[in-house]
């Protein structure tokens, strides 16, 4: 009995940690998701405006940089 209540225990706390850890990865997903979708807008944009690439030498490449 004593050991079943222990091992319940220990079960207990390592499914707080995990839900911690869970919550940490939501949160982040939640504040990352909307810069990534504005992100993929502002490229969605540059294509469109962007001129045929089979036209051009290539020089009409753009670079890119997003923070990390």
């Amino acid at each position: 009995m004593e050991q079943t209540r222990i091992e319940l225990l220990a079960l207990i706390e390592s499914l707080k940690i995990q839900q911690e850890r869970t919550a940490g990865k939501l949160k982040f997903l939640q504040e990352e998701i909307p810069k990534m979708r504005e992100e993929i807008e502002q490229l969605k944009n540059l294509l469109a405006a962007s001129p045929d690439p089979g036209a051009t030498n290539g020089s009409n490449v753009q670079t890119i940089q997003t923070p990390r």
